[in-house]
């Protein structure tokens, strides 16, 4: 490993040094020559203390140096390089390698999930967790190689010279061995692991920016796929991440445009084909976001934390149109919202729906808040204090997307649900697939136990109908009744059933 040098002696204070015994030696010899201290003497005397006053200033003011430059270039917790100091070696490396023809490697080092060691354990025990990893990484490193902290619990790796298959995949190996099993820090059992991103210099950069733009796509695919592994940098991602950005960054013009628009698909009763509910579904009129599926602009919107503005522009909505049609006297079923993983982790997510309905004197009974299995994933006691509150304020719950394999049988128990929405993908292929029919049929006996109201998604055909209803199912949604409709047909739909 590459560590920081001592800043050695100037050619000054070295002269000084020099000068400063010539002067010691002349007056100790003055000393034992004269009997009394002479006017020589004392000029001598007073000649050398200032000699030795400015060499002791002058090392003190190397220290200074040595330890200002130390922070600036340092990480004070790990004290591994920093930020700066890992873009100059990075450029130095390049420079280098240019030089020597040769191939380098860089990894962008993420450590998975390591939000929820500061949340869970406290901070101090995710700096412990930055320290042992930035130690362990430095251990298993060839001594020429330089490790840094990027930022936050993100680590950079230098290698030059990396030019055969062997030694790439030995460092990669001793890498993913540190993190194989849980380890113990403070006396708390972790399991640490870390997501890799990996390129190659020249192949996939010329610039240290470039590099590490690139390593930061590789490590951000492996955070995607499931993390606890790495990636080689591909130009596809390059191109999936210009894809993201571009998203990104529209959605922000579309939310400062409002360009939102709803539409309503009702859902209707098997026992009587009346309008039971109706699930409000978003459709975002931005131009340049109109070919991207709107699945597609909610996942992104959800990574990036903006889902809950376009959340709260949604809700105003839904209440501003109910609004209108209690004011024509029409006879409403509830609207329902679906709620966000994003959404149920705010503190203030109470509020908020209680201003959008106080706004337009509404009950909570005309909405029905819907969360889909995977606001399960990261569960915490905020969720269920939200869900919880919430549920006491009259509001209802169905659990939307059902046995997509995120939440378990506890969570039908814990929260109390009212109502239960069976996934798609079990309706498309139910009357052909046995298997299909009978975790249908389980589900829609297990949730009739507990008491919850079913309602199958995605219902195309009269087949898929009247297998549900010999089921036992309650409430159906999907293509065979309606499509989902603008707020204009929705109205009529709603003045002919009145």
């Amino acid at each position: 490993m590459l560590y920081y040098k001592r800043i050695s002696l100037t050619l000054i204070d070295r002269e000084l040094l020099k000068l400063h015994k010539l002067l010691k030696y002349q007056l100790d010899t003055l000393s034992l020559t004269e009997d009394e201290p002479s006017i020589q003497n004392n000029q001598f005397k007073k000649l050398l203390e200032l000699i030795s006053a400015t060499y002791h200033h002058n090392i003190i003011d190397n220290d200074t140096k040595y330890n200002m430059d130390y922070l600036a270039s340092y990480d004070s917790l790990t004290n591994i390089p920093n930020r700066s100091l890992l873009f100059k070696q990075l450029k130095q490396s390049i420079s280098s390698m240019e030089r020597k023809n040769s191939q380098g490697m860089l990894l962008y080092i993420d450590i998975d999930n390591f939000k929820e060691f500061n949340d869970n354990y406290g901070h101090h025990i995710g700096d412990q967790v930055l320290r042992s990893v930035a130690k362990q990484i430095t251990s298993v490193c060839r001594e020429e190689d330089i490790v840094g902290r990027l930022s936050g619990d993100e680590f950079l790796l230098i290698s030059e010279d990396v030019n055969d298959q062997n030694a790439i995949s030995t460092i990669l190996h001793k890498i993913q061995a540190l993190f194989k099993n849980p380890q113990t820090i403070s006396n708390f059992l972790l399991d640490v692991t870390v997501s890799i991103g990996i390129v190659f210099y020249p192949k996939d950069g010329h610039t240290s920016e470039m590099l590490i733009n690139s390593a930061d796509q590789a490590m951000y695919s492996v955070k995607k796929n499931g993390r606890n592994s790495y990636a080689f940098y591909s130009q596809q991602m390059s191109d999936i991440a210009n894809e993201y950005f571009f998203i990104q960054n529209t959605l922000k013009d579309a939310i400062r445009s409002e360009n939102f628009t709803l539409v309503y698909q009702p859902q209707y009763s098997l026992k009587d084909h009346t309008i039971t509910g109706i699930e409000v579904l978003l459709r975002c009129t931005h131009p340049r976001l109109n070919d991207i599926p709107i699945s597609r602009l909610i996942s992104i919107a959800e990574e990036t934390g903006i889902i809950n503005k376009i959340s709260h522009i949604v809700l105003n909505m839904v209440c501003s149109q109910l609004y209108k049609w209690e004011l024509l006297g029409l006879h409403l079923p509830p609207l329902a919202v679906n709620l966000s993983r994003k959404e149920l982790h705010a503190k203030n997510l109470i509020v908020t729906i209680h201003n959008a309905l106080s706004q337009y004197n509404l009950d909570p009974n005309t909405i029905e808040l819907e969360i889909t299995e995977s606001a399960f994933l990261h569960e915490s006691d905020i969720v269920i204090e939200n869900i919880t509150r919430l549920q006491k304020l009259g509001y209802t719950f169905a659990l939307d997307d059902y046995g997509t394999g995120f939440s378990s049988l506890s969570n039908i128990k814990t929260f109390h649900f009212d109502k239960l929405k069976i996934d798609k993908s079990f309706i498309d292929n139910l009357p052909i697939e046995k298997d299909d029919q009978v975790i249908v049929s389980a589900t829609i006996s297990m949730a009739k136990e507990l008491g919850l109201t079913v309602i199958a998604e995605g219902v195309e055909t009269e087949n898929q109908v009247k297998i549900l209803k010999s089921f036992g199912c309650d409430i159906v949604q999907g293509y065979f009744y309606s499509r989902p409709l603008s707020k204009e047909a929705m109205e009529r739909l709603l003045l002919d059933s009145n």
